[in-house]
C-alpha cells in the first residue's frame, strides 16, 4: 500500500503480487511497522492504548504530555495516514483494520503498557475538570477497584 486517501488505496503492484495469497492487507500493514520512525510507532502506541479509534482532541490534548513522542503526536499522524495505518475522519482518528491496532497494542511491553495506560489516564484526569458528580463517579470506580483486591 503507498497510501489511503477518500478511502481509495493506491497500491504498490510489484509488493503486492510478491505477497502469499492467504496474508490480507492488514497482515501487510502490520509486517511494515517495523520501519516506521521510533515517533510515529509511539505516537500509534498511544493511539492503541486509546482503543480502535480516539477524538482528535484527546490526541491534541495529549501532545502537551511528557508521553508524547518528541516529534509530538501531530506530526507523525500525516504520515500514517498516507500509508495506510491510521484514517482521520469526523475528529476521529482512527486504525485502518482492528489487527493492525491489536498487534500495536499487544506488542507494547506489558510493563511499557500499564505505564502508559496510567500516565494518559493521570495526564487527561488533571486536565479534565472534576465536578462533584464525576468526582462521586470516581470514588464509586475506586470502591468498584478496591472491592477486586480484598
Amino acid at each position: 500500500i503507498n497510501c489511503m486517501r477518500r478511502r481509495q488505496f493506491h497500491w504498490k503492484l510489484d509488493r503486492v503480487y510478491s505477497l502469499k495469497t492467504d496474508e490480507t492487507v492488514a497482515t501487510f500493514i502490520i509486517s511494515t511497522l517495523s520501519t516506521l520512525h521510533p515517533d510515529a510507532l509511539k505516537a500509534l502506541q498511544i493511539l492503541s492504548c486509546c482503543g480502535f479509534h480516539t477524538d482528535v482532541a484527546v490526541l491534541e490534548l495529549l501532545e502537551e504530555s511528557d508521553i508524547s513522542p518528541c516529534r509530538g503526536i501531530r506530526s507523525s499522524l500525516q504520515y500514517l495516514v498516507d500509508v495506510g495505518i491510521v484514517e482521520i475522519a469526523g475528529g476521529l482518528v482512527a486504525f485502518a483494520h482492528d489487527l493492525i491496532q491489536q498487534h500495536v497494542y499487544e506488542n507494547i511491553d506489558l510493563s511499557q503498557r500499564l505505564d502508559l495506560h496510567f500516565n494518559i489516564a493521570l495526564f487527561l484526569g488533571l486536565k479534565t475538570s472534576m465536578n462533584s458528580a464525576s468526582i462521586q463517579a470516581m470514588g464509586s470506580i475506586e470502591d468498584g477497584f478496591k472491592n477486586l483486591y480484598i
